[in-house]
C-alpha cells in the first residue's frame, strides 16, 4: 500500500506530469505538519490559498456561465445562408439537395475576377503604404518612449 507522500505521484506520474515545484515540496512534507504549532500551519494555508482565490472565481464563473442562445439559420432557395424570417427565407432545417448544390458550384467561376483582384491589390497597397507611414520605432532610444519623471535628456 503507498504511503501519503505518495499519492501525487501516483496520479500525476501516468500523465507525464510529476514534477511539483521545490515551494510545494515544503508543503507536502508530514513531518514538518506534526511539530509546527497551528498557527503557522494555518499562516501557510492562508498563504497558499489566497493567490488562487482569484483563479477558483474565474474557474467557477466560467463553468456556471449558460451558454448563449443563437437564433437559427436558414437558406434561401439558392442555398446561401440567410436570416430566418426574411423575404426569399426557407423554413429552418430545410437544406439544398446535393446534386443542386454540386451544379451550382460547377457553375460558378473557378478564381476570382479580374475585378476582385484588382480590388484586392488596392486594398494591399493601402494597407502597405500605411505600414510604410507608420513614425520610425526601435524603442533602444529614451526619446522613442516618451519623456517621464525623472527622464535625463540623452546626448545625441
Amino acid at each position: 500500500m503507498p504511503d501519503e507522500s505518495n499519492y501525487l505521484k501516483l496520479l500525476l506520474a501516468p500523465l507525464g506530469l510529476y514534477r511539483p515545484l521545490s515551494w510545494f515540496k515544503r508543503v507536502l512534507r508530514a513531518s514538518d505538519w506534526e511539530h509546527a504549532p497551528a498557527s503557522s500551519v494555518v499562516a501557510l494555508v492562508r498563504n497558499i490559498m489566497r493567490p488562487l482565490i482569484p483563479a477558483f472565481v474565474v474557474a467557477t464563473s466560467l463553468l456556471t456561465a449558460s451558454a448563449a442562445l443563437a437564433a437559427p439559420t436558414c437558406q434561401d432557395i439558392n442555398g446561401e445562408t440567410i436570416r430566418c424570417g426574411t423575404p426569399g427565407a426557407m423554413p429552418v432545417g430545410w437544406t439544398l439537395s446535393p446534386q443542386q448544390r454540386l451544379e451550382r458550384q460547377i457553375s460558378r467561376p473557378k478564381y476570382p475576377s479580374t475585378n476582385e483582384i484588382l480590388e484586392l491589390i488596392a486594398i494591399m497597397g493601402v494597407f502597405f503604404t500605411l505600414l510604410a507611414l507608420m513614425p520610425e520605432f526601435d524603442g533602444q532610444r529614451t526619446r522613442d518612449w516618451g519623456e517621464q519623471e525623472g527622464d535625463r535628456e540623452e546626448p545625441e
